[in-house]
């Protein structure tokens, strides 16, 4: 999984909470994480996660 690749899913899940109407408070709690968490995705500062995730998808 490339860095782009990871922005752009950053990029999507703000653009969907936005579209939404949804605080990161209220879409956090959906997702079931904390709204710094949320925040951290967001703002390009969990890479490592979404890695992670694609990772696990791919077995």
């Amino acid at each position: 999984m490339t860095n782009s690749t990871i922005k752009l899913v950053q990029a999507n899940i703000k653009k969907y909470r936005h579209e939404r109407g949804y605080s990161q408070e209220e879409l956090s709690e959906i997702a079931g994480i904390s709204r710094d968490y949320l925040s951290e995705i967001e703002r390009t500062k969990k890479f490592r996660v979404l890695k992670d995730c694609y990772k696990s998808q791919k077995h």
